[in-house]
C-alpha cells in the first residue's frame, strides 16, 4: 500500500507569519493554487482512502486536490498544539513570554503554554499511522495533514527519530510511503 501525504496550502497564518497549531485558519487564495498544484501531482492515482487532519486547511486541500471525495477526517492528524501561542508571530511571541519562548520554543515543546510537546504528537501521529497498518485491500491512499503531523509520520516511517528538524515540507508538498509485508519505506519527501 503507497500513502501519499500532503501538507495543506498556504493558510492565513502562513501568510502572516503566525503560528497556528490547532487553530482553524482558512486557506488563502494561494493555498488554493497550491491545492491545484497537488491536484496536479496526484493526477491519475486512484485512492482507495483519503484520510485528512480534521481542521479547515487540511480538509479544504484535500477537497481541492482530490475533486468529488470527501475526506475522513482524522484528530490525531492535527498539527503540534501550541496553546497560547497561536496567532502570535515569533516576534510578539518573544515580547509577550519572554525567556520562557526562548528556553521552549525551540525544542517544540508548548507545554508551558497549554499546548503540546513532541513526544505528545508523536504518540498520536503514530496511533494513526498503526491504523494504517491494519487496513487491508488498498492499494493507494492519501493523506491530508500539517508540517508537524508529516514530521512525525516520516520518523515513523523512518523507524527512528532522526532529528525533528532533518524534514521540511513546502505547503502542497507530497511524500510518499509504502506500507508493505510488515515494513515502512519512503519513497519520496516534499516532492
Amino acid at each position: 500500500m503507497k500513502v501519499y501525504v500532503v501538507r495543506h496550502g498556504q493558510s492565513e497564518t502562513n501568510l502572516s507569519g503566525k503560528r497556528a497549531g490547532q487553530t482553524d485558519v482558512k486557506l488563502t487564495d494561494q493555498g488554493y493554487k497550491d491545492a491545484m498544484e497537488a491536484r496536479r501531482k496526484l493526477c491519475g492515482i486512484r485512492f482507495d482512502r483519503v484520510f485528512s487532519s480534521d481542521l479547515v486547511r487540511a480538509v479544504e486541500t484535500a477537497r481541492t486536490a482530490i475533486p468529488g471525495v470527501e475526506p475522513e477526517t482524522v484528530r490525531e492528524l492535527r498539527e503540534i498544539d501550541v496553546g497560547r501561542i497561536a496567532g502570535n508571530t515569533n516576534a510578539e511571541c518573544r515580547a509577550i513570554f519572554g525567556e520562557l519562548f526562548a528556553e521552549y520554543y525551540p525544542k517544540h515543546n508548548y507545554i508551558p503554554f497549554g499546548g503540546e510537546d513532541l513526544p505528545m504528537l508523536k504518540a498520536r501521529v503514530f496511533r494513526f499511522m498503526e491504523s494504517l497498518e491494519s487496513i487491508e485491500g488498498c492499494e493507494n491512499i492519501a493523506v491530508f495533514a500539517h508540517g508537524g503531523s508529516i514530521r512525525a509520520m516520516l520518523c515513523y516511517a523512518f523507524g527512528a527519530d532522526l532529528g525533528w528538524e532533518k524534514f521540511h515540507t513546502d505547503n502542497c508538498g507530497v511524500s510518499v510511503l509504502e506500507y508493505r509485508d510488515g515494513f515502512w519505506s519512503v519513497w519520496s519527501v516534499n516532492r
